[in-house]
């Protein structure tokens, strides 16, 4: 089974990509991050609090170029960003090990779920920062084989504005210029380069690509780069059970069979050393991110999932895959027919279930407590019956605003509400919201707080110090396709007469007050 064309069945590949994410955006509402991304990226900023800015730019151009915000419009730069790096990942792979090695890297890369489904699917910081990413290696690619000296230093300062631009979308962008150090460092035949100009002409060009999050940060006490760094601060003792959840996670949803493959290329590599500079090269930049995040979940002492945090390690590996995949063919075709039709079922499966989950609410059927608590929609559902609900009952008006517990609530009610009514994100951990409403505006004011979860007395416990009175209103449930998803408890509170103490952003200094909390 030897690919005849393997630049048309890539281009197939990522036509199919296309359609498949188009359609399945008409089926399935913004998750909560994901209208996080599109409520932030109404307001335009050089950082924010939990991530740098470029994927609220790119929402942000969407919305200034359709004039929509519906969920296709949102995830618009995210698929576009995952079909220019499939394309890239075949391009790596035909340079170092020839068309069909590139053609197999692009198509398994397409048939991971965190990758296809995920990454490549949703609105959310990793697509963009990943795009980059690959196109940076890209370019280190030409800089380092091949390209002649006048060329390279093209292709360096483009790798460096590319990394930059990475790291303008994700953070973790960062481990591409050291697993490129690393490289150079390794590999005795390309440790000239440490002597050449080139490099670090392509770190300045990173660094000013990157300058408006240090500006920003500097003019925010450094909050987005502490956010994020506190998360791999070490707490105790090694954690072996949850580092293995962790890659038992990242096994399940990379499919088990790839993951695997990966692992083993990636220890064959790094055994055999620097003397297969290709495999090495990709080695180099793969490795920081897969063991750094593996440590983090084994070391630190936040509980976060993080399972796709090392994508910009695990893409590197996909060329090799792909060149492993074409010499296993000469003897091994039946078996890799057979993991290729495994991988494109599974695929099918999980969409097949989503989407008929989605209309017809079948998974509720297969266990008494799916009928309490949604199983696979909740995450994917849109609030926008709130809007209506709250305008037919004349609940948004100039003497009212809404308030919340949760950021993530928050995202969801701003994301319904168009941004049309003064929100208040009431909870320790706010996010960007704290940056958007300044709250003497809406003192004395009555306020419908929304909920989940909370019970009245809870309501009471967690807000009674900042409303003179929280009673009751009527819930209201949400849906999909006629098909009723969760139910949303809404409280009234009368008369906010004490502003909050956000942790940033607009705010009041209370030192003896910590924040509601959940009894």
């Amino acid at each position: 089974m030897r690919i005849a064309n393997p630049r048309a069945v890539v281009l197939l590949t990522i036509m199919l990509g296309l359609a498949v994410h188009t359609g399945t955006a008409l089926f399935f509402g913004l998750t909560y991050n994901e209208s996080y991304v599109a409520v932030v990226s109404r307001h335009l900023e050089l950082g924010y609090v939990d991530h740098p800015p470029l994927m609220m730019w790119l929402v942000a151009a969407m919305r200034f170029l359709t004039g929509s915000e519906t969920g296709l419009i949102v995830r618009l730069p995210s698929i576009l960003s995952f079909a220019a790096t499939t394309w890239l990942v075949y391009e790596i792979g035909r340079a170092f090990f020839g068309d069909r090695a590139g053609a197999y890297g692009a198509i398994a890369l397409n048939l991971s779920p965190v990758f296809a489904l995920f990454i490549g699917g949703l609105a959310i910081t990793d697509a963009p920062m990943l795009f980059f990413v690959v196109l940076s290696a890209y370019l280190l690619q030409r800089a380092l084989f091949g390209a002649s000296s006048r060329a390279a230093w093209w292709y360096w300062l483009g790798a460096g504005i590319c990394t930059g631009l990475g790291m303008l979308a994700k953070y973790n962008a960062a481990f591409l210029p050291a697993g490129a150090a690393l490289f150079l460092l390794t590999q005795p035949a390309y440790r000239r380069w440490l002597w050449h100009p080139a490099p670090y002409v392509a770190v300045l060009a990173c660094l000013l690509v990157f300058s408006p999050v240090l500006l920003w940060n500097a003019q925010h006490d450094w909050i987005s780069l502490t956010f994020q760094g506190s998360r791999a601060l070490p707490e105790g003792g090694p954690k072996l059970d949850r580092l293995l959840a962790y890659l038992g996670v990242q096994a399940a949803v990379t499919l088990p069979w790839i993951w695997i493959a990966l692992i083993a290329l990636l220890f064959l590599g790094l055994r055999a050393g620097p003397k297969d500079a290709p495999r090495w090269f990709l080695c180099c930049l793969a490795i920081g991110p897969i063991l750094f995040f593996a440590l983090v979940r084994l070391w630190a002492n936040r509980a976060d999932r993080g399972f796709h945090w090392a994508a910009p390690g695990y893409v590197m590996l996909f060329p090799l895959l792909g060149a492993a995949i074409d010499n296993w063919m000469a003897n091994h075709a039946q078996r890799i027919r057979s993991w290729l039709v495994a991988s494109l079922v599974t695929l099918a499966v999980l969409l097949s279930v989503m989407i008929s989950h989605s209309l017809t609410g079948w998974v509720r059927l297969l266990h008494p407590s799916f009928a309490q608590r949604e199983p696979l929609l909740l995450d994917l559902l849109e609030w926008n019956d709130l809007d209506s609900y709250l305008r037919n009952r004349g609940l948004v008006n100039a003497g009212t605003f809404v308030a919340a517990h949760r950021w993530r609530d928050c995202a969801r009610i701003d994301y319904a509400l168009h941004g049309q009514v003064p929100l208040l994100c009431l909870t320790d951990t706010p996010l960007q919201f704290s940056f958007f409403e300044d709250q003497s505006a809406v003192l004395n004011k009555d306020a419908v707080i929304v909920s989940s979860d909370w019970t009245l007395a809870d309501a009471r416990a967690a807000f009674g110090a900042y409303f003179s009175a929280i009673e009751p209103m009527p819930s209201i449930t949400l849906g999909q396709f006629g098909l009723p998803i969760m139910r949303l408890n809404l409280f009234a509170g009368r008369n906010f007469h004490r502003e909050f103490a956000w942790p940033y952003g607009r705010h009041v200094q209370l030192p003896e007050h910590n924040g509601p909390r959940k009894p």
